[in-house]
Protein backbone atom coordinates (compact mmCIF):
# COMPACT_ATOMS: atom_id res chain seq x y z
CA UNK A 1 0.00 0.00 0.00
CA UNK A 2 3.09 2.38 0.75
CA UNK A 3 4.57 1.87 -2.73
CA UNK A 4 1.34 2.63 -4.27
CA UNK A 5 0.59 5.75 -1.77
CA UNK A 6 4.07 6.94 -2.94
CA UNK A 7 3.81 6.43 -6.40
CA UNK A 8 0.63 8.48 -6.57
CA UNK A 9 1.99 11.22 -4.60
CA UNK A 10 5.07 11.40 -6.82
CA UNK A 11 2.70 10.81 -10.08
CA UNK A 12 0.45 13.92 -8.61
CA UNK A 13 3.27 16.09 -7.87
CA UNK A 14 4.63 15.72 -11.75
CA UNK A 15 1.58 15.89 -13.31
CA UNK A 16 1.00 19.41 -11.23
CA UNK A 17 4.32 20.18 -12.57
CA UNK A 18 3.28 19.38 -16.28
CA UNK A 19 0.68 21.60 -16.65
CA UNK A 20 2.77 24.67 -15.09
CA UNK A 21 5.24 24.24 -17.38
CA UNK A 22 2.91 23.99 -20.46
CA UNK A 23 0.51 26.52 -19.01
CA UNK A 24 1.47 29.83 -20.40
CA UNK A 25 0.29 31.18 -17.41
CA UNK A 26 1.50 28.73 -15.34
CA UNK A 27 3.19 31.00 -12.55
CA UNK A 28 0.02 32.86 -11.79
CA UNK A 29 -1.49 32.03 -8.39
CA UNK A 30 -4.80 31.07 -10.53
CA UNK A 31 -2.81 28.98 -12.84
CA UNK A 32 -1.01 27.47 -10.10
CA UNK A 33 -4.11 26.70 -8.08
CA UNK A 34 -6.60 25.71 -10.59
CA UNK A 35 -3.34 22.86 -12.26
CA UNK A 36 -3.02 21.92 -8.25
CA UNK A 37 -6.99 20.89 -8.24
CA UNK A 38 -7.02 19.83 -12.14
CA UNK A 39 -3.86 17.08 -10.97
CA UNK A 40 -5.79 16.31 -7.84
CA UNK A 41 -9.20 15.76 -9.24
CA UNK A 42 -7.83 13.84 -12.25
CA UNK A 43 -6.87 10.54 -9.58
CA UNK A 44 -9.59 9.30 -7.38
CA UNK A 45 -6.85 7.45 -5.12
CA UNK A 46 -5.47 10.61 -5.02
CA UNK A 47 -8.81 12.28 -3.99
CA UNK A 48 -8.98 9.67 -1.06
CA UNK A 49 -5.87 10.74 0.36
CA UNK A 50 -6.31 14.17 0.90
CA UNK A 51 -9.44 13.65 2.13
CA UNK A 52 -7.66 10.52 4.19
CA UNK A 53 -10.90 8.14 3.22
CA UNK A 54 -11.13 5.29 5.37
CA UNK A 55 -13.27 3.41 3.06
CA UNK A 56 -10.16 3.40 0.80
CA UNK A 57 -7.58 3.64 3.39
CA UNK A 58 -9.38 1.59 5.78
CA UNK A 59 -7.29 0.62 9.22
CA UNK A 60 -3.77 2.18 7.43
CA UNK A 61 -5.10 5.28 8.56
CA UNK A 62 -4.94 3.86 12.56
CA UNK A 63 -1.59 2.93 12.15
CA UNK A 64 1.06 5.26 13.73
CA UNK A 65 4.21 4.87 11.48
CA UNK A 66 2.40 5.73 8.03
CA UNK A 67 4.33 7.29 4.87
CA UNK A 68 1.31 9.62 5.04
CA UNK A 69 2.18 10.23 8.49
CA UNK A 70 5.44 10.79 8.00
CA UNK A 71 5.37 13.13 4.91
CA UNK A 72 3.81 15.67 7.34
CA UNK A 73 6.22 14.99 9.88
CA UNK A 74 9.44 16.72 11.50
CA UNK A 75 7.80 19.78 12.14
CA UNK A 76 7.94 21.62 8.91
CA UNK A 77 5.50 23.82 6.96
CA UNK A 78 3.03 21.90 4.68
CA UNK A 79 4.02 22.14 1.05
CA UNK A 80 1.22 25.09 0.68
CA UNK A 81 2.25 27.03 3.06
CA UNK A 82 5.62 26.92 1.78
CA UNK A 83 4.46 27.53 -1.54
CA UNK A 84 2.44 30.62 -0.60
CA UNK A 85 5.79 32.02 1.81
CA UNK A 86 7.72 31.69 -1.44
CA UNK A 87 5.30 33.78 -3.27
CA UNK A 88 4.62 36.09 -1.00
CA UNK A 89 8.73 36.99 -0.96
CA UNK A 90 9.33 37.14 -4.90
CA UNK A 91 6.26 39.63 -4.65
CA UNK A 92 4.08 37.27 -6.70
CA UNK A 93 1.23 36.77 -4.09
CA UNK A 94 0.18 39.44 -1.70
CA UNK A 95 1.94 40.01 1.08
CA UNK A 96 -0.63 41.64 3.84
CA UNK A 97 -2.25 38.44 3.92
CA UNK A 98 -1.30 35.40 6.83
CA UNK A 99 0.66 32.97 4.65
CA UNK A 100 -0.85 30.16 7.18
CA UNK A 101 -4.24 31.62 6.68
CA UNK A 102 -4.18 31.54 3.06
CA UNK A 103 -3.18 27.67 3.02
CA UNK A 104 -5.72 26.42 5.12
CA UNK A 105 -8.34 28.30 3.23
CA UNK A 106 -6.58 26.74 -0.10
CA UNK A 107 -6.45 22.90 1.54
CA UNK A 108 -10.07 24.07 2.82
CA UNK A 109 -10.97 24.53 -1.09
CA UNK A 110 -8.80 21.56 -2.50
CA UNK A 111 -10.77 19.29 0.23
CA UNK A 112 -14.49 20.35 -0.68
CA UNK A 113 -13.63 19.93 -4.49
CA UNK A 114 -12.50 15.82 -3.61
CA UNK A 115 -14.66 16.12 -0.91
CA UNK A 116 -18.37 17.40 -1.63
CA UNK A 117 -19.85 14.14 -3.75
CA UNK A 118 -19.90 12.84 -0.33
CA UNK A 119 -22.40 15.41 1.36
CA UNK A 120 -24.26 16.63 -2.07
CA UNK A 121 -25.92 14.63 -4.78
CA UNK A 122 -24.15 14.42 -7.54
CA UNK A 123 -26.29 15.96 -9.94
CA UNK A 124 -26.41 19.24 -7.71
CA UNK A 125 -22.14 19.53 -7.95
CA UNK A 126 -21.14 21.32 -11.35
CA UNK A 127 -18.30 19.83 -13.28
CA UNK A 128 -15.21 19.93 -11.73
CA UNK A 129 -13.34 22.10 -14.59
CA UNK A 130 -15.87 25.01 -14.00
CA UNK A 131 -15.40 24.68 -10.39
CA UNK A 132 -11.32 24.58 -10.70
CA UNK A 133 -11.74 27.77 -12.84
CA UNK A 134 -14.05 30.02 -10.71
CA UNK A 135 -12.09 28.39 -7.92
CA UNK A 136 -8.55 30.00 -9.58
CA UNK A 137 -10.50 32.84 -10.90
CA UNK A 138 -11.54 33.86 -7.37
CA UNK A 139 -7.81 33.13 -5.77
CA UNK A 140 -6.48 35.22 -8.59
CA UNK A 141 -8.46 37.91 -7.81
CA UNK A 142 -8.11 37.77 -3.95
CA UNK A 143 -4.38 36.75 -3.65
CA UNK A 144 -2.29 38.62 -7.20
CA UNK A 145 -0.75 41.95 -6.58
CA UNK A 146 -2.55 44.84 -8.39
CA UNK A 147 0.19 45.12 -10.56
CA UNK A 148 0.27 41.63 -11.94
CA UNK A 149 2.58 39.02 -11.70
CA UNK A 150 5.25 37.74 -14.39
CA UNK A 151 4.39 33.94 -14.18
CA UNK A 152 8.28 32.86 -14.97
CA UNK A 153 8.75 33.87 -11.20
CA UNK A 154 5.94 31.23 -10.26
CA UNK A 155 6.75 28.66 -12.31
CA UNK A 156 10.52 28.76 -10.62
CA UNK A 157 9.05 28.52 -7.24
CA UNK A 158 7.23 25.53 -7.87
CA UNK A 159 10.12 24.13 -9.33
CA UNK A 160 11.77 24.56 -6.06
CA UNK A 161 9.13 22.85 -4.00
CA UNK A 162 8.94 20.13 -6.98
CA UNK A 163 12.65 19.63 -6.16
CA UNK A 164 12.26 19.64 -2.50
CA UNK A 165 9.16 17.13 -2.91
CA UNK A 166 11.29 14.81 -4.63
CA UNK A 167 14.11 15.12 -1.76
CA UNK A 168 11.59 14.70 0.57
CA UNK A 169 10.65 11.33 -0.92
CA UNK A 170 13.60 10.26 -0.97
CA UNK A 171 14.46 10.85 2.64
CA UNK A 172 11.03 9.03 3.40
CA UNK A 173 12.51 5.66 1.51
CA UNK A 174 15.95 5.75 3.26
CA UNK A 175 14.31 6.73 6.44
CA UNK A 176 11.83 4.27 6.65
CA UNK A 177 13.31 1.20 5.02
CA UNK A 178 9.72 -0.24 4.00
CA UNK A 179 8.79 1.53 0.41
CA UNK A 180 10.81 0.37 -2.31
CA UNK A 181 10.86 1.48 -5.60
CA UNK A 182 8.79 -0.96 -7.97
Amino acid sequence: LEALILRELREYAEKWLELIETDPQGGTIASMYTNSLAALASSPFMGAMFTMDSRVLGNYLRKPDTILRAFGEGGQPSARYQFVEMMQQAGAMRRDLDPKIVAHIMDILAYGLVGMDDIMPKEAIPPAAEVIAGVGKIMDRALAPEDGVDPAIGKTIVRQIAEATRQRFEQLEKGKGRVREQ
